[in-house]
């Protein structure tokens, strides 16, 4: 072998491990991208789920809070409108004509009457 031949295998010798070399890193460093990059995907989620969670929770609970203020200004409604006919039947007595104008007025559908 000519010394050109011998210079030109070993050039070739380090080019061939250049190339694997830097093949190697590429693959070594896309692997840990990945992984970097699943592990920040599943942080993401993890914060996500949680804070939808707390979201929830809140607008659940302000929802039982508006249930409960409807509930209590229904019995307010309520009681006004037996007031309102206790007070209408003190002087007089009431007909079914009169209980229809008050259920206009209260805007009550039924009333429910007791002693």
């Amino acid at each position: 072998m000519t010394m050109k031949a011998k210079l030109f295998a070993l050039m070739a010798g380090f080019v061939f491990l250049l190339l694997s070399s830097t093949f190697l890193v590429l693959w070594l460093e896309r692997n840990t991208l990945e992984k970097k990059g699943n592990e920040i995907t599943d942080e993401v989620w993890k914060e996500a789920e949680t804070k939808l969670e707390v979201e929830v929770e809140a607008f659940a609970n302000q929802i039982s809070r508006n249930l409960v203020e409807l509930e209590q200004s229904m019995e307010k409604n309520m009681l006004n409108a037996a007031y309102l006919l206790q007070e209408q039947d003190r002087g007089r007595t009431l007909h079914n004509e009169d209980l229809k104008r008050l259920a206009e007025q209260t805007g009550m559908t039924d009333f429910y009457l007791t002693n």
